[in-house]
């Protein structure tokens, strides 16, 4: 499963891209999320879907994917395990923060805890999210970059 990319139905009728960078058994995913693209350039599975361009890094149950409420559209050419980074996630704020490492090969069993460091503060936050909670927050972020 990892390195599929399946689209993810937004509120206003477009859809944003998931790479699943990581996944468990158990039902624990964590992906990486893109702004909506024309539709040939996600048959294509367009180059432009690395990493540094995503606008969410998320940990979320895998319902979508396997109930197919979210669309197959194929596996990413030259996946590459190691450039997408999905282990690291910061809990708290400025204040008081903590980064979470969770195993590589399990996203939902945590390995390390430590107090975080200000170049922690970039880290993807430490939510879980559903399905629906993922399609409004991506709502949500793309129109707060494009109002």
């Amino acid at each position: 499963m990892e390195g599929s990319v399946f689209l993810v139905p937004l509120r206003n009728g477009q859809d944003a891209a998931c790479v699943v960078t990581r996944h468990a058994r158990a039902g624990a995913t964590v992906g990486h999320f893109f702004p909506p693209s024309s539709s040939a350039q996600m048959v294509e599975l367009a180059p432009g879907l690395v990493p540094s361009q995503a606008i969410l890094v998320a940990r979320f149950g895998d319902f979508p994917i396997v109930n197919d409420v979210w669309h197959f559209v194929g596996n990413l050419p030259g996946w590459q395990r190691d450039q997408w980074p999905s282990t690291k996630f910061f809990r708290g704020d400025h204040k008081a923060g903590y980064t979470v490492v969770y195993d590589d090969r399990d996203p939902s069993e945590v390995i390390a805890e430590y107090k975080a460091g200000a170049e922690d503060l970039a880290l993807p936050k430490n939510d879980f999210y559903g399905d629906l909670a993922l399609q409004t927050l991506l709502s949500e972020i793309l129109r707060d970059l494009n109002p």
